[in-house]
């Protein structure tokens, strides 16, 4: 069994818990989201300034029927609930000013796993 098919359930899960809200609460608009492929490799860089931002471009990229992987900092991981549906929904930890490449292999076979 793959990564992706163990993470599929954590990613419906966190979907179906932070997408509704989000929908309800905020209206967001957002631009060019057909420059986001349907399906192959996508590499998509977002920057945010709030900790609403991550959950705002994961709405975007599921809105266009895609499944968004991101690099998130480790310490995320660490938070009993919210740490196992990341890795759950096969996000990918980041230890800041380590040098460890782990994160951008994970990353680099997400990519290409499109």
């Amino acid at each position: 069994m793959g990564e992706e098919s163990v993470a599929e359930p954590w990613f419906q899960v966190a979907k179906a818990v932070a997408l509704p809200p989000a929908w309800l609460w905020f209206q967001w608009r957002f631009e060019h989201l057909e420059r986001i492929p349907e399906r192959g490799p996508a590499l998509i860089a977002c920057n945010h300034a709030s900790y609403l931002d991550p959950i705002a471009n994961a709405y975007a990229v599921v809105k266009v029927g895609r499944r968004p992987r991101f690099l998130a900092k480790d310490d995320l991981f660490d938070i009993p609930l919210v740490g196992r549906a990341l890795a759950g929904a096969g996000q990918i930890p980041v230890s800041r000013g380590s040098g460890d490449r782990t994160p951008l292999v994970r990353a680099e076979r997400a990519l290409a796993a499109g």
